[in-house]
């Protein structure tokens, strides 16, 4: 880092940005680099990846394991103009790379000017991946629960973690009881031995 201007206008820049919830998806590339930032994000996102890596210089292993201060982020189509506005705002468009897409499907593929760089499968790549961590759990573990963990990974259609809620998280459960002098119904705390306080 050789200018703290930027750090502090990428910093502004970001909470701008969460401010107006334009971003979908933040991962700094401090630990593995571009490439493993790009997978990490495909992982979570169940989506392939298109990278045009050219604009990051002529060597390659250098732009994509590069682990210096740096991030990626994800926003919609039609916010494009608006956060890139928001990065020259705070000294930042010089630094900025459009080229990374997030599409449906499968394929993890890197370009440099239209030669292919790298390209895999995200669920090999993923696989490969959680190896480490898997081998640790079959020790560890269960083997069997380990091995069914392991292998829901490579389920394109497994969901993983996921909430739906049963509610509307925009309800206010405590509207109806504030300030109406109204008192919400309670159990009532049963004597020793078990009985019931009349």
């Amino acid at each position: 880092m050789r200018d703290v201007a930027q750090l502090k206008g990428f910093w502004n820049a970001m909470q701008a940005l969460v401010a107006q919830r334009k971003l979908l998806a933040y991962h700094d590339r401090s630990d593995g680099g571009l490439l493993v930032t790009l997978a990490e994000m495909a992982f979570t996102g169940h989506c392939g990846v298109e990278a045009d890596i050219a604009a990051l210089g002529d060597d390659h292993l250098a732009a994509l394991f590069n682990e210096e201060l740096g991030a990626v982020i994800q926003v919609r189509a039609a916010d494009r103009e608006a956060v890139e506005a928001i990065l020259a705002v705070n000294g930042l468009a010089d630094c900025v790379h459009t080229s990374v897409k997030a599409v449906e499907g499968d394929r993890f593929v890197l370009t440099a000017g239209g030669q292919t760089v790298f390209s895999e499968s995200r669920t090999t790549l993923r696989m490969w991946w959680a190896e480490t961590t898997w081998q640790m759990q079959r020790l560890r573990d269960n083997p069997a629960c380990a091995d069914q963990e392991h292998q829901a990974k490579a389920n394109d259609a497994d969901p993983g973690l996921n909430v739906k809620l049963s509610f509307d998280i925009n309800d206010d459960v405590a509207a109806p009881y504030i300030a109406t002098g109204a008192r919400a119904e309670s159990g009532r705390p049963a004597r020793a031995g078990g009985e019931l306080p009349r």
